[in-house]
């Protein structure tokens, strides 16, 4: 997982990627799909974080699968 804070106007967040903005800008994800994006805020300190979650695949359990 690469993870940091970056100074940009726009900030790539990728599958299984957390990242943090400060400022002015914008935090973007693509190709949410099923997975979960957890985002936070800070209006003190102009600071955004998103995390996207990648979930696990129900097919890697063949248990699971058939429920």
């Amino acid at each position: 997982m690469n993870s940091g804070a970056i100074l940009a106007r726009r900030v790539v967040v990728g599958v299984a990627d957390l990242k943090a903005g400060i400022g002015v800008g914008s935090l973007i994800t693509h190709a949410l799909g099923s997975c979960i994006a957890v985002i936070g805020w800070d209006p003190t300190y102009r600071i955004g974080v998103m995390l996207h979650l990648r979930l696990p695949s129900s097919r890697e359990d063949g248990e699971r699968v058939e429920d």
